[in-house]
């Protein structure tokens, strides 16, 4: 079943990669990937014959002119041809770019630069190159698939559910996706570090008949001195890629020595001419090899020391970039995030999946590095106890360790397990695990395997401590790219900690189970990307007209706040606006939108700018006479103590200008006015307790109550002459109408001294907008006469000029009045 299988799956992994990698370029426009920006304009200076940039300040590449130049190079000589004289009409950035701030609904400026009809397809000029380049990486990133493939069927030939399960979170790792989705360089080093390793094992395999040269690199033939060429141009090649595919030097290093000390016995007598004859062949092979690698990439390193002073550029690089500083402690503490950005985060970093899909794979993870931890202490605990037998019976004189190593795993393993005719059984790195039918991994481990996990286990190290110096030099854990040059040793130490506990019956399904899941993340994190960058275009159109003209040509239609006829909302909550506009003319402008909400006594409470549709529609771009609706959220962040009602403006200003003033509003009569587009009303976080001095009951109507009141007098003379008074009041039922209230002052002989009309609470909360039950502090002052004096308190409606009948009260009152005593003593 399995060789149907087998010559099927790979061809199936390859076309789900490139599928799912077309969908990642398609739906994340060109300059959303992390440093596309800075990557395609070190291409465009190459492909334009100007040779490779310098790294200096105020270029387009800016740091990335430190990097070594062979995927630059590879897209340059394939986009020669291509006009891209309009790089900077796609380099307009985003001003209102959110980069870390949270976000209430996910496409509010995820766009880190502006895009218009020039990103559209067909591509044309620098959009086509920008994609080009972007399907180099597609194709590298393609190419390491079928390098791990290779290496997972060398190192496993007989582990099959675990050769799915490695290379499913190889091709469908989210992240590893969307770098290879992207203008940088990382997939081809990801591809050149898995194919020299891949090399390496195929050269120094012990069994002939699977080394693509038929022969190992030892022999002293053509042979053997092309194969450490070849590995010597690899290893360059991958340094001339990025710097720190320099470890791929190491790796090959280690599997040379490893393999040829464990394919040829050490000579009995060990002095330094027998040791120095023996270890010949290896380091000859490694001098050859790294004169290769000096030879390919010395003048890479010789043209960074004459023009930055330094072989690595790396100094340059983080002058350039901006540096940045993180302790071992504060990486530790940022693993969850780094979890998630070696998984999947989109765009600049800043776009995230579903965090219940970061928490099944950060489960995941842990699981199977719990299982690896378990699977090679007990792999170890195999070994030294077979060394332990080996080494009692060399001594009692029956047979060399070696053969009686074989013996006992005849007896003790049913004939699947052993090596079949003509396979190798030594116990090289390079050899194949073999395992039972229906028993867990770790019983089909041989002795011969735990070199296989220390080397994965190496491999994988050096890329994370590569990973970890580099930030923290930078201060920034989201470059877990750095780790995929290792993402095969990543993916089959995890498929290794999980199979451990599987019995084989059970590691196909879960090996398919994984692909499902896998594949169901991506197709998430696709939509999301769909919807992250495409404006809102089903919302309802907003029930308040308003017919407002900004001076430059775009029209504000209709407007609206909330979703209720009375929005509320708290300090910290948000509120959203929705505003239907269109464009009356071409603008020639990028114009910004402020959205701010004013108390009625100025105060901003919450205030936001954007471009329309939240950065996806610049003004520039827009049609005329093609209306749109907009939904923008506004935080709340004044300090609101008591409820208030206040006003939602939008006005339209150039952000580069220097007093970023809004432009004039006209209204349907060519009149000035403020764009106020709607009102909500904002209550603090827990409502006042007010202690009214005197408790009362006057019931208004059905309505409204004044349930107290506070006298107090402002001065500390003898003779009060001011007095500072608070009215509470509470609304029983619904009010629809804006009620006034009257204070009349009488002396004794009932002749008005003074009144005043106004709204309640200082006009700042309208009793239209009071819900049931609500205390309202309603506080006013007054210059008392000399003489003792009254107030009579109501309510009525300013359109009718009717008073609010009282039902019932306990103070005196009449003619729909409460009458409360003053006095101008103190």
């Amino acid at each position: 079943m399995y060789k149907l299988l087998k010559s099927h799956f790979l061809g199936l992994f390859l076309l789900i990669f490139i599928g799912l990698g077309l969908g990642y370029d398609t739906l994340t426009p060109i300059f959303e990937q992390s440093d596309e920006t800075l990557h395609y304009p070190y291409i465009k200076h190459i492909a334009d014959g100007n040779g490779l940039p310098l790294a200096i300040p105020d270029q387009l590449w800016n740091q990335e002119g430190t990097q070594p130049p062979l995927y630059y190079s590879i897209v340059a000589a394939t986009t020669f041809w291509v006009d891209s004289d309009n790089l900077l009409d796609h380099l307009q950035y985003n001003p209102h770019w959110l980069f870390t701030d949270l976000r209430a609904v996910s496409n509010d400026n995820q766009n880190r630069v502006l895009h218009g009809p020039m990103d559209a397809f067909p591509y044309q000029h620098a959009a086509l190159a920008i994609h080009i380049g972007r399907w180099w990486s597609l194709l590298f990133g393609m190419l390491t698939v079928l390098s791990s493939f290779f290496l997972l069927h060398h190192l496993f030939p007989h582990q099959h559910a675990l050769i799915i399960t490695s290379l499913a979170l190889i091709t469908l790792n989210p992240q590893f996706l969307r770098v290879s989705a992207t203008v940088s360089n990382d997939s081809l080093s990801a591809f050149l570090t898995t194919l020299t390793v891949l090399l390496t094992f195929k050269l120094t395999s012990s069994n002939q008949a699977t080394s693509p040269l038929k022969t190992t690199i030892y022999e002293y033939s053509l042979w053997s001195a092309a194969g450490a060429i070849l590995l010597g141009v690899l290893c360059g090649l991958a340094t001339l890629t990025k710097l720190s595919s320099l470890s791929t030097i190491i790796l090959v290093t280690v599997v040379i020595l490893w393999q040829y000390v464990t394919q040829n016995p050490l000579p009995k007598q060990r002095s330094l001419s027998t040791l120095v004859a023996y270890y010949q062949p290896p380091i000859r092979a490694l001098i050859i090899i790294g004169l290769t690698m000096l030879t390919v990439t010395g003048w890479w390193f010789y043209r960074n020391y004459y023009l930055y002073g330094e072989w690595f550029a790396t100094d340059t690089h983080l002058d350039l970039a901006g540096r940045g500083t993180l302790s071992l402690l504060e990486i530790w503490q940022q693993r969850t995030e780094i979890l998630r950005a070696y998984w999947g985060t989109f765009g600049w970093g800043q776009i995230r999946l579903p965090e219940p899909v970061y928490q099944f794979l950060g489960w995941f993870t842990t699981i199977g590095m719990v299982g690896i931890g378990y699977l090679f202490l007990r792999e170890a605990w195999r070994v030294g106890a077979s060394q332990s037998k080996d080494e009692v019976s060399s001594l009692s004189g029956t047979l060399p360790p070696s053969n009686l190593k074989a013996v006992k795993l005849a007896e003790s393993c049913p004939p699947s397990v052993l090596p079949k005719e003509g396979e190798a059984s030594s116990s090289s790195l390079g050899e194949g695990v073999r395992g039972r039918a229906n028993s867990p991994l770790w019983r089909g481990l041989i002795s011969s395997q735990l070199p296989v996990m220390i080397f994965l286990l190496f491999w994988s190290g050096i890329n994370l401590l590569l990973y970890i110096r580099w930030v923290m030099e930078v201060g920034s854990v989201s470059h877990t790219r750095l780790m995929f040059p290792a993402i095969m040793a990543i993916s089959v130490l995890l498929g290794l900690g999980w199979h451990a506990w599987l019995p084989k019956w059970v590691s196909y399904y879960f090996a398919g189970g994984l692909v499902g899941g896998l594949l169901l993340i991506n197709l998430t994190a696709l939509t999301l990307l769909n919807h992250v960058f495409q404006p809102t275009d089903n919302l309802p159109r907003p029930n308040n007209p308003l017919e407002l003209v900004y001076v430059d040509g775009l029209q504000l239609l209709t407007g609206q706040v909330g979703s209720t006829p009375k929005p509320q909302a708290k300090q910290g909550e948000i509120i959203r606006v929705q505003a239907q506009w269109q464009a009356l003319k071409p603008l020639g402008h990028h114009y910004s939108l402020a959205l701010v909400v004013v108390s009625p006594d100025g105060t901003v409470l919450g205030h936001r700018e954007t471009y329309p549709s939240l950065g996806l529609r610049p003004t520039r771009y827009l049609q005329p006479n093609q209306p749109f609706v907009d939904q923008y959220p506004i935080p709340i962040e004044g300090d609101v103590a008591e409820p208030l009602l206040a006003n939602v403006t939008i006005s339209l200003f150039d952000f580069d200008s220097a007093g970023r003033d809004g432009l004039p509003v006209l209204d349907q009569q060519g009149n000035l006015v403020t764009p106020i587009v709607g009102q909500v009303k904002l209550v603090p976080q827990s409502w006042p307790q007010y202690q009214p001095m005197y408790d009362v009951q006057v019931n208004f109507a059905d309505s409204i109550n004044l349930i107290g009141y506070d006298l107090v007098c402002q001065t500390e003379m003898t003779d009060c002459q001011t007095m500072s008074f608070i009215l509470y009041w509470q609304s029983t039922t619904p009010v629809n109408v804006d009620y006034m209230v009257f204070v009349h002052l009488f002396d004794e002989t009932g002749t008005v001294l003074a009144q005043f009309d106004g709204p309640p609470a200082n006009n700042h909360y309208p009793t239209s907008w009071w819900s049931i039950g609500e205390i309202i502090a309603d506080p006013r002052s007054l210059a008392l006469p000399a003489t003792s004096s009254v107030m009579q308190i109501g309510l009525y409606d300013l359109q009718s000029g009717q008073r609010l009948p009282i039902v019932n009260s306990s103070l005196p009152h009449q003619n729909n009045s409460v009458t409360i005593p003053t006095s101008s003593q103190e």
